[in-house]
């Protein structure tokens, strides 16, 4: 048997590899876990009381899964997985292995694991092409009601948010030359700052936000930012100039003109109430025609 012990304290990222037999490993804080397996278990964690975090929320879930076939679901998060991919790589390159990144229910998590020169702003900007490229994607997504006939459109919508606060993270994964061999895929996550995120984007439009305690590091603008009415804890970051120059320059037979265009996508969804509060506002921020946000009530 080995035995060997992780302390969860300060930031800590280590690999742990173990023969194919029983295996305890004890985390401070955590108390003792017993594996047995036949495989080699790699493990990775991070825990910090400030780590620097962007978190991507979903909206419209529980609608989607209720009113949606299991392929449309499963198409629908694979849309957000190629692009969440694609856009750490455009923006990270090498560094991205210094991130961890979690996926569960209909959340995303990317924590900087080792310092990464301009991190914040990286992140800021890497929601924003994100919650973007989603939408365009998505934007002819077809859904077929499971109590109708009739075909709709339902384009994924998501907000984020880019924030410090407390976060423990844990990778684990089984070593096999080919992923039919793998039968479990662990990704833990925890920590307070993931639920005071949650509860901060509740309510809000579609769009990326900042904590306000974190503009000056992530080198904001004070002209992208965005107010939230009668809140000062975080703001609305606009997208930067000419963010909507590819769909603009090949609209793919629909309108050129951005509010036109979302005016489309709500027409395409039935008018659909929910989606049409999430997306007005944003639209109306990134063209200049409102000058803050609101939150509803969920």
């Amino acid at each position: 048997m080995v035995q060997s012990r992780l302390v969860l304290a300060g930031r800590a990222a280590v690999s742990l590899d173990y023969p194919p037999e029983e295996v305890v490993i004890e985390s401070k804080g955590i108390g003792p876990t017993l594996w047995k397996s036949n495989m080699t278990l790699s493990c990775k964690h991070v825990c910090e009381e400030n780590s620097l975090l962007a978190y991507l929320d979903l909206t419209g879930t529980k609608h989607f899964y209720e009113n949606s076939e299991l392929g449309e679901q499963i198409e629908r998060i694979s849309q957000v997985v190629c692009v969440v991919h694609g856009e750490i790589d455009n923006t990270f390159d090498g560094d991205k292995t210094n991130l961890f990144v979690h996926m569960y229910a209909d959340s995303l998590v990317i924590a900087q694991k080792n310092l990464i020169d301009d991190c914040a702003s990286k992140l800021v900007e890497l929601m924003l092409k994100v919650q973007y490229q989603v939408l365009i994607d998505s934007q002819f997504n077809k859904v077929r009601a499971k109590d109708s006939v009739e075909n709709k459109l339902v384009p994924t919508q998501s907000r984020a948010l880019v924030r410090r606060g407390p976060y423990y993270g844990m990778i684990c994964s089984e070593i096999e030359q080919s992923i039919n061999n793998v039968f479990s895929n662990f990704s833990l996550i925890g920590g307070s700052a993931i639920i005071e995120m949650d509860k901060t984007l509740k309510g809000l439009p579609m769009g990326t936000y900042i904590d306000a305690s974190l503009i000056t590091e992530a080198g904001i603008e004070k002209e992208r930012l965005i107010g939230i009415t009668n809140e000062g804890g975080s703001k609305f970051v606009k997208p930067k100039e000419r963010f909507d120059f590819c769909r603009r320059t090949f609209p793919m037979g629909g309108p050129a003109d951005i509010k036109e265009w979302v005016e489309q996508l709500i027409k395409s969804s039935g008018n659909d109430e929910h989606f049409r509060s999430k997306i007005t506002p944003w639209v109306d921020v990134v063209r200049g025609a409102r000058q803050s946000i609101s939150r509803r009530a969920e």
